[in-house]
């Protein structure tokens, strides 16, 4: 006759399957994560801000980060979109290419002559260009079940090679509403 197994040496054997996390724990059970991580990240940016105050004081002055509050807005844009991406476990490395093409769109195609409503419509294609490749994306990943990896990385090489072919492999100037109200006043 077998004899049963302990139930120690089973919950030991459960535990080498699968090491728990320190936030399920049985000491953080019903509470929240612990703060310690959000600490640790605060203290990095200060440290990573006052270095670069140090190495280049003109990178935190006033004006050096009013010219790239712009650039600030169109990354937080992205990161959200990332986010919800991520929070569904997936990955989209095509945000890039896309955003590329879509200032190509907005910059490039209108005429210097262009009023409002022409560049709104500009607008609106750039917004309908990046609804239709995160459509793809989406129909590809979710409908062939191909790795979303695989999938966006082939998505932001082809919307990247469709910006050269676009720029003529050149580089493109971009109105920069900073400088145009510097050059009023």
């Amino acid at each position: 006759m077998i004899p049963p197994r302990s139930t120690v040496a089973a919950d030991q054997q459960s535990e080498r399957r699968r090491p728990e996390r320190a936030w399920t724990r049985r000491e953080y059970k019903g509470r929240k994560k612990p703060l310690h991580r959000l600490l640790i990240v605060s203290i990095a940016a200060v440290v990573l801000l006052a270095g670069g105050g140090i190495a280049a004081p003109s990178t935190v002055s006033v004006s050096a980060l009013q010219l790239m509050l712009p650039f600030f807005a169109i990354l937080a844009v992205a990161s959200i979109g990332q986010h919800l991406v991520i929070q569904q476990r997936g990955l989209d490395l095509s945000v890039a290419g896309i955003m590329s093409f879509a200032a190509v769109i907005v910059s490039a195609l209108p005429s210097s002559e262009a009023g409002i409503p022409e560049t709104l419509a500009f607008v609106a294609l750039a917004l309908a260009m990046g609804l239709g490749v995160g459509a793809v994306n989406g129909a590809l990943v979710a409908l062939l079940r191909v790795n979303s990896l695989v999938t966006t990385i082939g998505m932001n090489s082809l919307m990247l090679g469709i910006t050269m072919s676009v720029t003529g492999n050149g580089k493109c100037s971009f109105f920069n509403p900073v400088a145009a109200v510097r050059l009023r006043s």
